[in-house]
């Protein structure tokens, strides 16, 4: 491990030399993809900042740990990270130039577990502000190069192409969706997939001849990836953020989908929070940290992944649309309970306050 281990401590030490970093982030590396990575990191902070020689550090920020990461090999059934760390994990350490924060309880209880004396802080993640309004000239392109036609919902399903996120539970959900609104005379939704075709090239061949076998191919988008802020390329192609996004959907009476196809991997699971702070109506398939997270009273349609439960989710989300679109009383007052629960669940302080630590750190 230590020869393995070298070349990278040896790379972190001079780039930290080169560039004088206050702190470091060190995202998900908790988790062992990269030990030797992870270890070189580990060891060149402590040269780099040991001593208090220099102030700042590291801060390790987890969205996954080993028990909640239950994804599993398609082929073998075998779990791809042990349940917990063993002798050869490097973990983050309780000194003066480390920090550690997890997104949820539920992480930081499984961390308290862990072989190291370091404790982690549980900053919940940000959630961004959706302005109200009419779309305005990026949003207008982006539907016309995206060929999105006016009147048809946009419906968001922010996660990446990956087995366990359920990408193919969403497209049986448009395809039933697609039937029950011909049969009720309401617009056909369209699916805006925020991830790519690569990162997953063998499921994504299956949600690919999913969408050709169920008739949506034309009605699916996949966005390969969504920018930090919107962007125009060179040729004068769109990619929206979130927030713009959000927008899109919203000015179509759209709304979002999350759909994870297991239901022990999400540790918090942010797609019915972006629908919430941007008004939008929000179907989930249950998963374990649902209410841990949201809570009981968080309006939703709810399915599990079975044939007719999609189909039945399918239809309610339809009418569920129409209503929005209509202006439903009833609806936009359980929305705008949304909206005050993932405030409260997800609050701007705890970052704040961290950001302030941080900077006192370095004063």
């Amino acid at each position: 491990m230590e020869t393995l281990t070298e070349p990278y401590r040896v790379y972190f030490a001079e780039w930290l030399a080169e560039h004088e970093p206050d702190w470091v982030f060190g995202l998900n590396m908790t988790l062992s993809d990269a030990v030797p990575a992870t270890a070189g990191l580990h060891a060149a902070v402590r040269e780099h900042f040991a001593g208090g020689r220099r102030r700042g550090g590291v801060v390790f920020w987890d969205h996954d740990l080993f028990g909640s990461c239950a994804i599993h090999d398609p082929q073998t059934g075998a779990r791809v990270y042990p349940e917990r760390p063993n002798a050869l994990t490097p973990l983050p350490r309780d000194d003066a130039h480390t920090r550690w924060i997890v997104i949820s309880d539920g992480l930081a209880d499984e961390a308290s577990s862990y072989p190291t004396d370091a404790v982690p802080e549980v900053v919940s993640n940000l959630l961004p502000t959706v302005p109200e309004g009419r779309p305005e000239a990026r949003h207008r392109e982006f539907a016309a190069q995206q060929g999105l036609q006016e009147g048809r919902p946009v419906l968001l399903d922010p996660v990446r192409v990956f087995r366990i996120k359920g990408v193919d539970v969403a497209v049986r959900l448009l395809a039933e969706m697609r039937e029950e609104a011909l049969r009720t005379g309401e617009p056909v939704p369209y699916l805006l997939v925020f991830g790519g075709l690569d990162e997953d090239p063998e499921y994504a061949r299956e949600v690919t001849a999913l969408c050709a076998a169920s008739g949506v191919e034309d009605d699916v988008r996949f966005l390969d990836g969504v920018p930090l802020t919107s962007v125009r390329e060179d040729d004068g192609t769109w990619r929206l953020d979130e927030v713009d996004l959000l927008r899109v959907a919203a000015a179509s009476s759209g709304g979002v989908v999350f759909t994870p196809g297991v239901t022990d991997v999400e540790t918090v699971g942010l797609g019915p929070g972006l629908a919430a702070m941007a008004g939008l109506p929000c179907l989930t398939t249950e998963y374990d940290v649902f209410e841990p997270v949201y809570g009981p009273e968080f309006a939703r349609v709810r399915m599990d992944t079975s044939p007719e439960s999609v189909r039945a989710g399918a239809a309610e989300f339809v009418r569920t649309l129409a209503a929005f679109r209509e202006g439903d009383d009833a609806l936009r007052a359980r929305l705008e309970v949304n909206r005050k629960i993932t405030e409260d669940r997800f609050p701007r302080a705890p970052w704040e306050r961290f950001w302030r630590e941080l900077r006192a750190a370095c004063a």
